[in-house]
């Protein structure tokens, strides 16, 4: 019995391959423009993502995402994250919404991304995204986990 416990429990310890990385928001917009990070089915409301948004601008941290290189489509650099923050950065930056219900900075209510000033826009784009990337298998079995 002991030695199936320590069996199971060091090859599932071999699959857990991952690392650490940190990722510009702009680098993640050019991978989504060019169908190579997948999002899966959009979440939040526009409300949720202006306030991601307002935190972004403020320098609050954004939570760590989980992304898993994907190795079926070996051809593309697919990604996979259920990260809310994301999916509102990326839609922001491509003028998918504009913001609203800001508490803190409200002179940029009612602004899509393209209309705020450059250094705004340039904050924005130039956020860092900390990520945990892993396997495939492994991150599947991790997001259910989650």
């Amino acid at each position: 019995m002991e030695d199936k416990i320590i069996k199971q429990f060091y090859d599932l310890r071999k699959e857990v391959v991952y690392d650490t990385r940190e990722f510009e928001v702009k680098m993640l917009q050019q991978m989504y423009d060019n169908n190579k990070l997948y999002l899966g089915l959009p979440t939040g409301s526009t409300l949720e993502y202006s306030r991601i948004i307002e935190r972004v601008l403020l320098g609050y941290p954004t939570e760590r995402i989980n992304v898993i290189l994907s190795t079926t489509y070996p051809h593309l650099s697919i990604l996979r994250t259920n990260s809310i923050e994301i999916r509102a950065l990326l839609s922001f930056t491509s003028n998918g919404f504009k913001l609203y219900g800001l508490k803190y900075l409200t002179e940029i209510n009612n602004l899509y991304f393209n209309e705020l000033p450059d250094n705004i826009r340039n904050t924005i784009q130039n956020y860092w995204v900390r990520a945990i990337v892993a396997s495939e298998g492994f991150s599947e079995r991790y997001f259910n986990f989650n």
